[in-house]
Order: structure tokens, then sequence, then C-alpha cells
């Protein structure tokens, strides 16, 4: 397994605590147990230096799904840490508002994590193939075809939209094919 596949997994496993939590709320108390909260917060700093070290360090290109990943659960823990500091510690209910944002703030860094650890997706400017693993000529012309229709000079360097504009046009045209 990937650094990223067993943050992923990490943060799978913290959103079920999240959940608890959430409906421990919903069922009137004021507040989860003090170690489910533990927890549930350890268990996302787990998660998130494991999505950090992937996404900084481990991607061969700026992976798009890791990046979202990490920012959705950097979101995600400022949300953890005001419930927690603001509330929690204090004694005071935790609101619920606060605590959906940041359930959904934290579902949706899970879904990117999981995206770009198990789905074989090109988004970003990552070539699926693994590293060291040359191209096959036809794949190479193809997509010097592509790049040849989907440019209108062929001295012209696409912008950093372009470019990711063009790898998702190209992804969707191979689905198409396929």
């Amino acid at each position: 397994m990937t650094i990223m596949q067993i943050g992923a997994l990490v943060w799978l496993l913290t959103a079920l605590g999240g959940v608890t939590m959430l409906w421990t709320r919903i069922a009137g108390k004021p507040r989860p147990p003090g170690w489910l909260s533990l927890a549930h917060g350890t268990g996302a700093l787990v998660g998130l230096a494991l999505v950090a070290w992937s996404a900084m360090f481990i991607a061969e290109a700026q992976n798009l799904w890791q990046n979202m990943a990490l920012g959705f659960g950097v979101l995600a823990a400022a949300g953890g840490f005001t419930l927690l500091l603001g509330f929690h510690m204090r004694g005071r209910t935790l609101p619920l508002p606060i605590m959906i944002v940041h359930g959904m703030l934290g579902l949706v860094a899970v879904a990117f994590a999981l995206l770009a650890g198990f789905a074989d997706l090109s988004l970003g400017g990552v070539d699926p193939a693994p590293p060291n693993v040359p191209v096959s000529e036809q794949t190479a012309k193809q997509r010097a075809h592509h790049q040849q229709e989907h440019t209108h000079s062929p001295h012209r360097q696409p912008d950093v939209d372009g470019v990711l504009a063009g790898e998702l046009e190209y992804f969707f045209d191979q689905v198409h094919h396929a």
C-alpha cells in the first residue's frame, strides 16, 4: 500500500468516529465523550500527516486529487480545532452547523484522498504510466496528434489553465474512443 492509500483509509476510519460523534450530538448530548473526540482528532491528524507527506514529497507531479485532499483536509482540521478549543474544552455545547460543515469538508477530503490513492485517473499533469515505464509509440503518436489538433499554432505553449483543460479533454476523448 502507498502512503496516500494508508492516509485515505485512516481518514475513512476517522470519519466513522465523526459520524458517531454527530449522531451523539443529534441525540441530544451537548458533547461526545472525550475519548471519542481525542481518538477522532488523533486519527484525523495522522491521516493529514500521511496525505500531506504523500502530496508534497511522493507525488510524481502535482496530482490534483492529492492536492485537493490536502486542501480540504486542512480546512476540515481548522473546523475540528475550532470545535475542540472553542467549545469542547470549554464545556460548551457543540454547535451543529459547525459540526456539519466540518464533517462535509472532511468527507470531501476523504473522497479526494480515496481518488488519489485508489483511482487510476490521470488529471493534473500526472501520466498514468508508472515511472520508468516507456509510453508506447502508438500512445505517443495519439498524444502528439491530439496536441496538434487542439493547438492553434505549432509553436504556441498552452497556459496553465490550458494544460489542465487539455488533460481533461484528452482524458474524455480517450474514454469516448475506448
